[in-house]
């Protein structure tokens, strides 16, 4: 009784500064405007962009001409190809797209294949860009100045990094691409738009942002050591804000991306996230804690590294709700508290955005249409538990992690609205 009450107390505590953190992030992005920056036509530093990719013939192309069409100096820009041991046609396109654009260079790989990391990493040492962005190779620009939009945050010499804004442009695909629409809608819309509004450093994603290149090399470049160089843009996060650097958010500057179409590309896609997210958890709670970060950006980075056990925490709460309804003896007299957590676990956890700021989100988009798939939330959220799990037990038991290849289709189902 003592075990299961106390238990209950640690996760009503956890969901309170989760509850508390949600709605200051939701009220924010209600309240204040996001700024615009007006473009320095003077800055134009020289910006590599890096596109690592494996079979991605069916996107590539794509990518490719969306980038070229990028309004930006072309003798400021290179666009490398990492065609990392692909068997498709993907070094074909590529290589033919590059002969009568100079501003395209393809880098082979032979014996590829073991992470983004290691392909990011294996031109670095060769790239001019005093600016490196990188796009994942299903992400196409929905405006020609990204690049301006995305570099001009650079101007600060105390910028790092900088993230753009995806969205899901076949969203209208199926009910699953529908959820990961919810899902970048509650984290860009709300969650990184509020970290700029508050001045908390923002998080890299990945794709659709970059870093300054000295930063990289102060930060060792991409880690391919371990399960968290699983999440390389998570890890390289932390390392860039524990230097000091700010990572900065812009909401304006936004890349359509390809959204998994099936629960089982859904599963191991985050699968591996959750997995890497929660090893970086593991690798660095210690060293922000003991870091001189603001008190703000310390609380804030140790929940954001703790996103991926959310899911669990929430789903022992559940269960403990259980058991203590059906109790004949009430473990706890006041009920109000464990139908509290189910409240707290659904209005801010939901899915792997809080409801609260996807509902937000959508408002904030005028995409009101959106928000009756809302009632779906709770089936991937149970996926959601499933896949923290798996994630935890390959952690613990420091298990071999599978890779396993995010398909993609390269079309749009139904234009973006």
């Amino acid at each position: 009784m003592i075990l299961l009450e106390s238990t209950a107390l640690v996760l009503l505590i956890v969901f309170l500064i989760y509850t508390i953190r949600h709605f200051v992030f939701v009220f924010s992005s209600i309240s204040n405007k996001v700024e615009d920056v007006d473009f320095d036509p003077n800055y134009s530093p020289f910006v590599s962009i890096l596109i690592p990719c494996h079979n991605e013939e069916a996107v590539i192309g794509g990518t490719l001409r969306g980038l070229l069409a990028q309004d930006y100096p072309k003798n400021k820009l290179e666009i490398i190809v990492i065609n990392d041991a692909s068997i498709d046609a993907t070094g074909v396109i590529c290589d033919e797209i590059s002969k009568n654009t100079p501003q395209v260079k393809v880098v082979h790989r032979s014996k590829g294949g073991n992470g983004k990391s290691a392909a990011l990493n294996s031109v670095l040492r060769s790239i001019m860009g005093e600016i490196v962005l990188c796009f994942d190779a299903d992400y196409v620009p929905c405006s020609s100045d990204l690049i301006r939009r995305l570099i001009r945050h650079f101007k600060d010499p105390k910028v790092g990094a900088v993230q753009g804004n995806v969205v899901v442009f076949n969203k209208n695909e199926n009910i699953i691409t529908r959820m990961v629409y919810l899902e970048r809608v509650g984290g860009y819309e709300i969650e990184l738009r509020a970290r700029g509004l508050l001045n908390i450093p923002a998080q890299y994603g990945g794709t659709v942002g970059g870093f300054r290149r000295n930063v990289l090399e102060e930060i060792g470049f991409w880690s391919t050591i371990g399960l968290a160089s699983l999440t390389e843009d998570t890890e390289s996060t932390f390392k860039a804000i524990l230097k000091g650097y700010k990572i900065k958010y812009d909401v304006t500057a936004e890349c359509y991306e390809e959204a998994v179409s099936s629960i089982k590309r859904y599963y191991h896609q985050r699968k591996r996230w959750a997995t890497g997210h929660q090893a970086c958890f593991f690798k660095y709670w210690k060293i922000v804690l003991k870091s001189k970060m603001p008190i703000a950006t310390k609380i804030d980075s140790i929940i954001v590294l703790g996103f991926y056990f959310v899911p669990l925490f929430s789903f022992l709460a559940l269960i403990l709700t259980a058991v203590n309804q059906f109790e004949p003896i009430r473990i706890m007299q006041n009920t109000l508290v464990w139908w509290g957590i189910l409240l707290w676990m659904f209005g801010t956890v939901g899915n792997l955005a809080p409801v609260t700021s996807i509902l937000t989100g959508l408002w904030l988009k005028k995409d009101f249409k959106s928000c009756i798939f809302v009632i779906f939330l709770p089936f991937m959220y149970l996926v959601n538990v499933i896949i923290s799990i798996n994630a935890l037990y390959i952690n613990l038991t420091k298990k071999e992690f599978v890779w396993v290849k995010t398909k993609k289709e390269g079309y749009i189902s139904t234009a973006p609205d």
